[in-house]
């Protein structure tokens, strides 16, 4: 996103001028009304409070900028204008300067700047020093006003913030919070104090930035933030195709730049039909970052200061369950390494720590345990006293595994592997870090210059780069597990067909190489090129582009439903309902259910913003997005439980009952396996009927989906004893034997 403006001398002059002359005195949401009509950028509350203080009463009468153009000007302007924005930075963070520090850092920037690097430096005199503060208003001051208050008590705060909480459904409010990670750290206290040769003890450490709703149901992607630009492992990696994003500086921490972009992709996640809260701490870099008003629908609540330990709803337990996700994978990685005699510090890269940090927030934290922090730090309140239960998994036994595997003597503490006081103590020690004006002062120089640079100790020197791979080796990887998958019997047939999608998306994309260039660089591509594919894109079928079909838009309560039809080798498309003369034909661009803001994500790639009846903010929306919330959740719920495998009269009535909502088949199966045919037979007929109106008569699989429903009739109808397996159950009905 581009940089966050600055309000310029001359406009708090303006400001402060209109305001002023204004009876009654104009309102903090007037002002920012005056400012963004007159000079088309917004502003926050902060920056009207500031600018109307005492601070700048200097200024009142001062002249017009157009009458001291002379001053103004100075010698050096580059010099001056870097020199200037440093200076607004430090106050920014609370800093203070003096005027010898300003006259050193101008003999610096001066030094830096290539303009001057063949002239000589000048002194920076007493008297340019005066001229320079009179030119940009500098002059001593102590802030004063709302920069500086601090509530009575943090639960007086806290209760009013649950109030405005309280006008937001649970799905609705969201927490962003920062996290450290030590991703190399292993048990051993000597390995994890010891440094080896040519490596830094801090090298291997990121910070990630979590961000979720209350229930679960809307993780952002983990912003992963580290210090060199591209390290080596990630040379052939996206890591926003692995779901997560990737941003760098020099401390690996959060600051105002990437908190600016992370806001603004989060303005972006949540669109304008929904009303959300955003909840985050008063660290530095966020408070700098909301400088300007968000987006009228977002509101942005700050949490107490100083007690984000007990009100932060990532702190209660969130962030703690993804550790110890994250470490169990490193620790069964551990174990792997040394079962084969090999050091897991030679082999381990920041790309395996990328997989299991996006596998852990994205798999393995659970939604109950995001409620139950919510919960906890009471900001969601509930009506009812239930238990707040975080789950964490039990390394216990596996970390004995390691030690002995590794014949580790010095081993810590399991808990102080899975909460190093390393990364509390940078933690708080970023949250309070005072103000660092020679790294300011690098960041200005490098932004003026447009440069990027890149920490080059980074690296990972001790090893090589990892072979990119190609797409038929992919392929041939995905039919590897495809054929494995078709021989076992207790896996989910739809997990076979999400992985012959992936191999089919990649067969189109091979395609494309082949007819276009394998080689080709696509940033060298003209605009017509990268058009066209782009066109291909965004409306291919596989890999077949139908004129007529493609012109299809979407809806996510779509009225046609399409699929392929390998008898006739077409893409067939059918009604799922009535249809009204004139009513526009439809198709849901996203596979499954999902709740609308996975929805708005999924569909970003095609470049809109859908808003459609249950995608837009109204009651009947709302009403209709709800059920899909719990479509969503109770399908994950069954995906999770294989019938071959229930073993209990319970366990089987209560898939029945989660399946039927949406997966008649599975229904028909569990009825079928606990010996209820007749049960069985309505399940299946009510398949039966799906697929007539969303398949085909003609589609493969309707005539055996048929036999099915014929075979569980007989049965119905049959004196004798009933078992599943006497019904030839089809692939496509999945767990059933064949």
């Amino acid at each position: 996103m581009p940089r966050k403006q600055r309000i310029h001398i001359h406009q708090r002059q303006a400001l402060r001028a209109w305001a002023f002359k204004q009876t009654p005195r104009p309102s903090q949401k007037a002002c920012i009304t005056w400012f963004y009509d007159k000079y088309s950028q917004r502003i926050g509350q902060s920056t009207v409070s500031e600018s109307l203080s005492a601070h700048f009463e200097s200024i009142d009468n001062s002249e017009s900028p157009g009458q001291s153009a002379r001053i103004r000007t100075g010698n050096w302007p580059d010099l001056e204008a870097v020199l200037f924005n440093w200076q607004l930075r430090i106050e920014e963070q609370g800093g203070v300067t003096s005027g010898e520090l300003l006259q050193q850092k101008a003999q610096q920037i001066w030094r830096q700047l290539p303009q001057y690097s063949q002239r000589p430096c000048p002194e920076f005199s007493v008297g340019w020093l005066q001229k320079f503060k009179q030119r940009h208003y500098i002059q001593d001051y102590r802030r004063h006003g709302e920069l500086g208050s601090v509530p009575e008590t943090a639960e007086d705060e806290m209760k009013g913030l649950r109030t405005i909480a309280g006008e937001y459904n649970d799905e609705d409010i969201y927490n962003m919070d920062e996290a450290a990670l030590y991703w190399k750290m292993t048990p051993s206290r000597g390995l994890a104090t010891q440094l080896r040769p040519g490596l830094k003890k801090d090298k291997a450490r990121l910070s990630l930035n979590f961000a979720t709703n209350a229930t679960g149901s809307d993780r952002l992607p983990v912003w992963i933030i580290g210090k060199s630009k591209t390290p080596r492992a990630l040379r052939n990696t996206s890591v926003s195709t692995m779901g997560g994003e990737w941003r760098w500086n020099k401390k690996a921490w959060m600051n105002t730049t990437v908190m600016s972009e992370w806001l603004q992709a989060f303005y972006n996640h949540i669109g304008t039909t929904r009303t959300v809260l955003l909840t985050m701490d008063n660290f530095s870099a966020h408070l700098t970052a909301v400088e300007f008003t968000p987006p009228p629908n977002i509101r942005i609540c700050w949490l107490p200061k100083n007690s984000t330990s007990r009100f932060q709803p990532l702190d209660q337990g969130i962030i703690q369950s993804f550790k110890s996700h994250y470490r169990r994978q490193w620790l069964s990685y551990m174990l792997e390494c040394y079962n084969n005699n090999q050091d897991p510090r030679d082999s381990m890269d920041l790309h395996l720590a990328i997989r299991w940090i996006l596998r852990s927030w994205n798999n393995y934290v659970s939604n109950t345990t995001i409620y139950n922090c919510f919960r906890k730090s009471t900001l969601v309140t509930t009506p009812l006293s239930l238990p707040i239960a975080i789950d964490s998994p039990n390394i216990t036994s596996l970390y004995e595994q390691v030690k002995r595997a590794g014949n580790i003597q010095d081993i810590m503490a399991i808990s102080s592997f899975l909460n190093p006081v390393e990364e509390q103590e940078l933690e708080a020690e970023s949250e309070q870090e005072s103000v660092d004006p020679e790294e300011v002062l690098q960041d200005v120089i490098t932004e003026h210059l447009g440069l990027q640079t890149m920490d080059e100790d980074e690296e990972e020197e001790a090893q090589p780069d990892k072979p990119k791979r190609s797409i038929q080796e992919a392929i041939q990887a995905l039919q590897v597990v495809i054929e494995f998958t078709e021989g076992r019997d207790d896996v989910k047939t739809a997990h076979l067909r999400a992985i012959e999608r992936l191999e089919q998306e990649l067969e189109a994309l091979d395609w494309v190489f082949l007819h276009i260039g394998r080689d080709v660089n696509w940033d060298m591509l003209g605009d017509l090129d990268r058009q066209v594919f782009a066109i291909y894109v965004a409306n291919c079928w596989g890999r077949d582009v139908f004129r007529i079909a493609s012109r299809f838009n979407h809806s996510c309560i779509p009225n046609i439903h399409n699929a392929y039809n390998s008898t006739i080798q077409k893409e067939t498309f059918h009604n799922i309902r009535d249809i009204e003369a004139g009513e526009e034909l439809t198709i849901s661009y996203v596979l499954g259910i999902c709740s609308r803001s996975e929805r708005q994500v999924r569909l970003s790639k095609w470049g809109f913003e859908c808003t459609c009846p249950v995608c837009e903010d109204t009651p009947e929306g709302r009403n209709i997005e709800k059920q899909f919330v719990q479509l969503a959740a109770l399908f994950q719920e069954a995906e999770s439980i294989s019938p071959v495998l229930l073993a209990s009269e319970k366990s089987i009535k209560r898939f029945t009952e989660t399946a039927a909502l949406m997966r008649y088949r599975d229904a028909a199966f569990c009825s079928a396996f606990s010996g209820n045919v007749q049960m069985a037979s309505l399940w299946a007929e009510k398949e039966v009927e799906v697929d007539y109106y969303c398949l085909g008569k003609d589609h493969p699989d309707y005539p055996k989906e048929v036999r099915v429903l014929e075979q569980l009739r007989a049965a119905a109808k049959s004196k004798k004893p009933f078992h599943y397996m006497q019904i030839r159950w089809v692939l496509e009905w999945d767990e059933g034997p064949e």
